[in-house]
């Protein structure tokens, strides 16, 4: 080994240092990389935590509103047995019929009712429609018009205006005070149209069972007030 080797070149700096710099500036690198990917790592941690606590959330506000539009939705209602009577969403009430019968006409412009049968969740109607058309259909106590069948018929039916949308009310309060029932006791009314003599068509109502067979049905006039016992 020569002289220069041991103490280097004039103008040559310290090898110690050389290698000393040189290290160091590989460790800065590797620690400043390594302090990038951590940062990036937690970065992406934090938006897929966020993303998920928003799908989670909206879910539970999905669900939310599902459950209270089932909860106060009337057909839902109707199917967990919540309309009955006169309540408030029946169809035996003055309003809500009359509702019915409007959808009705709606639908079917120009039907002649042949015959209607109402209770608290349904209104069932037979139309004639057109020339000789007949069309059969419901309505919900949400009020959709919900169609069940078509024919012909040549009965001329009744103009929709003629049915008065009291009457079933006024037939099943009247009906309740003289037989001193409640309106949950009744099942269903029934409006048979007479074609001929339309002031002839008559209601007829039906109690439930619990009531004596021989007074469960009664019936009246289209506007529900000339009550009489039978058939």
């Amino acid at each position: 080994m020569s002289l220069s080797d041991d103490i280097g070149l004039p103008g040559d700096p310290p090898a110690s240092a050389a290698t000393t710099s040189v290290s160091s500036l590989e460790a800065t690198e590797g620690t400043g990389s390594g302090g990038t990917g951590e940062r990036r790592g937690l970065s992406e941690g934090v938006v897929l935590g966020v993303w998920a606590l928003l799908v989670v959330v909206a879910v539970v506000l999905v669900l939310t509103r599902a459950e209270g539009k089932a909860l106060h939705d009337p057909v839902k209602k109707a199917q967990r047995g919540e309309i009955t009577g006169l309540g408030e969403l029946s169809l035996l009430r003055a309003d809500r019929f009359g509702a019915a019968l409007k959808a009705l006409g709606e639908k079917y412009p120009g039907g002649r009712p042949l015959s209607i049968r109402v209770d608290p969740v349904s209104v069932s109607a037979t139309l004639r429609v057109g020339q000789y058309g007949a069309a059969r259909a419901s309505v919900d106590p949400a009020r959709k018009v919900h169609q069940a069948g078509e024919g012909e018929t040549t009965e001329k039916g009744l103009n929709l205006s003629r049915v008065d949308p009291a009457a079933p009310e006024r037939l099943v309060r009247k009906v309740n005070a003289r037989t001193n029932t409640q309106p949950t006791d009744v099942d269903y009314l029934v409006l048979s149209v007479d074609s001929t003599s339309p002031r002839a068509s008559r209601w007829a109502l039906f109690l439930r069972r619990g009531t004596p067979p021989d007074q469960r049905r009664y019936t009246s006039d289209l506007a529900g007030r000339d009550i009489q016992k039978g058939f």
